[in-house]
């Protein structure tokens, strides 16, 4: 009986025991949970030249520093610093920088601490505009010039002096780009350029550049045709010197049965040249070329066609009579000029002057009271100009403005249509066939695109429009009606479809631990590429491509990649890019630390 109240004793003590040891291990946890230290925030964050430095968070032990740096609210890098200063001499010049600091202690994190800061230009530093060139644009003329990348910030204006070539003074311009577009040109001409970069109040070192205009041609203008029985009189404009400098050398004839070259000393005045071709046959039709040769070389010919006038028997008489004016009675449909006759004077021809504005297109001088004018340009206005001829006397000429009409029944149809992308814009161009380029009053445009149901209307003065904000990939519809007189042309209709490009991703946020990473990436917006994104790819120094297949929508939400397996206190280099339907993106490439294993962590 003893020995069984001694085991049961036993037994007894040893629950009481038990029950101590549990309630003991259970204070401790609690105590060793109150221990826990949270880090007090970091406080005067300083940049000196390219070091940030913060005071230590000294309330607990082990303690190290997480540092995000964002621009303009993107975080650019994530860094681990294990003392309370950080080397930032990769950053950009002149840029401004928000430094985040966090302290972090057996991986707990303490209030974030923010400091915003701009990189320092260093004391001596000189920065020079390079890479000077000239881009002529029609009449005008776009000067650009670059500075060396790392202090792209720093150059927050241009002060530019600009000497034309004949200008006393130069022309100060203050500006924010890097370039300056000179308006109204002329070809050969000469500009003198000094630029220097303003910072901050200082003005850095000038540098001088020069440009000259490209050469051009300088074609010939027809003023006047005067023509008798052997001989031919003409009289030609040089393009004016405010268009084109270009050093004209000589004119140039070349004719059928002549020709003829006309040496020029060049001046600003240009004035203009008589040209006369003697020798010739009476009541003969003349075809000839009109050149003119300067730096540039010899310009497109203007061609002309002149007749001569008949050679009438000599009579020992004068004759008082003046022919008798005609009235133009008008352009036929079919292209044929008609006047009246004038009766007063046997053997009276009729010199028909052909002219657009103030230029001679054509001159004919015909026996007939019409002239067969079809092969003038359909839809265009003429002035046409009728003096009778009786012996070499000239009656009074009469006139008429008449447009060439369109044969009935003429379709006027858009063709050739082309469109270009232009960064986010789409230039839509498109053409009609040459004979019935004056044709068109307007175009009638009606885009659909992928997202509508009605189109837009554009009702354009051009043949072509620019289609703003488009996004890759998406699809339009267009059709396209022309319109003259009231009189509307076929529709045509086109679809485009802009071209696919690749999409690449951007971080939104990196957290890291002690064997992971965590982040966050955004999608370009789909109003912007709506190329279909297949995946995400992520692509590291220690571990193997992961692929992050992605059901594309419109909403494009973010998409999170977590990478575990790590090593603590480590550093990882991976590329991150997204495949879409032109294919895999360029990378996005990011460095992060992994946190380290605190010792008294088992």
């Amino acid at each position: 009986m003893g020995n069984q109240y001694k085991g049961r004793g036993d037994h007894s003590t040893m629950v009481y025991k038990a029950a101590v040891f549990a309630y003991l291990l259970a204070c401790c946890t609690i105590a060793a949970k109150a221990q826990q230290c949270i880090p007090d925030p970091v406080y005067d964050i300083i940049l000196t030249d390219t070091t940030l430095k913060w005071a230590e968070s000294t309330n607990c032990n082990t303690t190290h520093y997480i540092v995000n740096i964002r621009s303009n609210g993107v975080l650019e890098y994530v860094y681990q610093a294990n003392d309370t200063t950080l080397e930032v001499s990769f950053l950009s010049y002149c840029r401004t920088y928000t430094f985040h600091v966090t302290a972090i202690a057996d991986h707990i994190i303490s209030d974030e601490t923010l400091s915003t800061e701009t990189i320092g230009l260093p004391a001596g530093t000189n920065i020079t505009v390079s890479n000077f060139t000239g881009n002529q644009i029609d009449q005008d003329v776009l000067l650009q010039w670059h500075v060396d990348p790392q202090y792209i910030y720093c150059a927050a204006n241009y002060k530019v002096l600009l000497w034309a070539e004949d200008a006393a003074v130069p022309e100060e311009i203050n500006t924010n780009q890097n370039g300056y577009f000179i308006i109204n040109v002329a070809q050969c001409m000469n500009f003198d350029v000094e630029i220097s970069v303003q910072y901050l109040g200082n003005e850095h070192p000038v540098v001088r550049f020069n440009y000259t205009v490209p050469e051009k041609t300088n074609p010939p203008t027809l003023v006047e045709v005067r023509q008798n029985a052997i001989s031919i009189n003409t009289t030609w404009a040089l393009q004016a010197y405010s268009l084109n400098r270009c050093q004209v050398n000589a004119l140039h004839v070349n004719g059928t049965h002549f020709n003829i070259t006309i040496p020029i000393m060049d001046s600003p005045q240009r004035p203009a040249i008589e040209l006369s071709v003697p020798g010739l046959r009476a009541s003969s039709m003349y075809f000839f070329n009109v050149t003119v040769e300067n730096v540039a070389g010899i310009s497109k010919p203007f061609q002309v066609a002149v007749q001569t006038a008949p050679i009438e028997p000599e009579l020992d008489q004068e004759y008082d009579d003046v022919p008798e004016s005609v009235e133009v009675t008008g352009l036929s449909s079919n292209g044929t000029l008609s006047w009246t006759e004038s009766e007063n004077c046997p053997g009276t021809q009729y010199d028909v002057r052909i002219e657009t504005g103030t230029v001679v297109e054509y001159e004919y001088v015909t026996d007939s009271l019409s002239l067969n004018v079809s092969f003038l340009s359909i839809c265009r206005t003429y002035h046409f100009f009728v003096t009778p001829v009786a012996d070499h006397v000239l009656g009074r000429e009469s006139s008429i403005d008449a447009t060439v009409s369109l044969p009935p029944n003429t379709d006027i149809v858009a063709k050739n249509f082309t469109c270009d992308q232009v960064e986010r814009d789409v230039l839509l161009l498109w053409h009609v066939d040459d004979s019935y380029r004056y044709c068109v009053g307007y175009f009638n445009l009606r885009v659909w695109n992928e997202d509508s149901e009605d189109p837009e209307s554009y009702y354009v003065g051009q043949n072509g429009h620019l289609l703003e904000h488009v996004a890759q990939c998406m699809s339009y519809r267009f059709e396209l009606t022309s319109h003259y007189n009231g009189v509307n042309g076929s529709v045509r209709y086109f679809n485009y479809t802009v071209p696919p490009k690749t999409s690449m991703p951007s971080l939104v946020e990196v957290v890291q631990g002690v064997l992971s990473i965590n982040t966050t990436w955004s999608l370009e917006k789909y109003s912007i590429n709506r190329c279909n994104i297949t995946a995400l790819y992520v692509n590291g120094n220690h571990f193997n491509t992961t692929t992050y297949p992605i059901v594309d929508a419109p909403q494009r939400p973010d998409v999170q990649i977590g990478i575990s397996g790590l090593r603590a206190d480590s550093m990882y280099y991976f590329n991150v890019s997204t495949q879409n339907t032109a294919g895999v993106s360029q990378a996005f490439q990011v460095a992060v630390q992994t946190l380290p294993i605190n010792p008294s962590v088992k």
